[in-house]
């Protein structure tokens, strides 16, 4: 009897193990993240994503906070003085858009209208 309690005890055991999942153990991949700016207050932010998408790009976060002086309005974002596109900016001054370009480098600079991005660092949550 103890034998087969052992048994049921051993199969129960491994099929719970094999039921619960591995923890997350955070990206594969590096993100790089740089303040957008008027030059002296801070609009929100620019995320470059380092996992290579199936067409050979890399995503290109920008997200514009609580910048009254865009609100309500569509600006073009440009980078390296490129435009890739553009965004809408709320009434609130809030806007967020992802882009899909070939890469960047360390000296990458986005502009949002009169926003500029900072230098990009090692994004952590």
């Amino acid at each position: 009897m103890k034998k087969v309690l052992a048994i049921v005890l051993a199969v129960m055991t491994t099929v719970a193990l094999m039921a619960t999942p591995a923890l997350a153990k955070g990206p594969k991949y590096d993100k790089y993240e740089a303040p957008l700016s008027d030059g002296s207050d801070s609009y929100g932010k620019v995320i470059y994503n380092t996992n290579q998408e199936d067409d050979d790009t890399y995503e290109l976060e920008v997200e514009v906070e609580e910048c009254e002086a865009l609100a309500e309005s569509t600006v073009d974002v440009y980078l390296d003085s490129v435009m890739i596109g553009s965004i809408y900016i709320d009434e609130y001054g809030n806007g967020k858009v992802t882009f899909y370009v070939d890469g960047i480098n360390a000296g990458s600079l986005v502009e949002v209208g009169a926003l500029t991005s900072g230098a990009f660092t090692l994004w952590s949550k």
